[in-house]
């Protein structure tokens, strides 16, 4: 056998070898996790942790709490961050970047 056949035959080896690695690994890919709908966090966390009905009004209330908390700390954010930005696109204009860090810093803490 010459050099060149041997050559050939060792590359289409590895040709259909690596082909058989990608479909080994395309069709055994597990399937994702199917949720109740994307979104409704609240009723797969009460099925998890078998909440009792007196329990699952508390954490929806706990919720909501939440959510409406995390929406006003976005909302004094976002008044910050676009004087933020305009000092960082226009260096001469006189906003203060400290001050504006300064007040975004606590909002962050009361979030985490």
């Amino acid at each position: 056998m010459s050099q060149l056949k041997f050559y050939q035959y060792a590359s289409w080896s590895l040709l259909f070898l690596n082909i058989a690695v990608l479909a080994f690994f395309f069709l055994t890919k597990p399937k994702p996790p199917h949720h109740q709908s994307p979104g409704d966090f609240q009723s797969e966390v009460i099925e998890i942790l078998h909440l009792n009905s007196r329990q699952v009004s508390t954490f929806r209330e706990l919720a909501y709490e939440h959510n409406e908390k995390m929406k006003s700390i976005n909302g004094r954010q976002q008044r910050l961050l676009p004087p933020h930005f305009e000092r960082l696109s226009s260096p001469l204009e006189s906003i203060d970047e400290d001050i504006i860090l300064n007040e975004f810093q606590p909002l962050e803490r009361e979030k985490i």
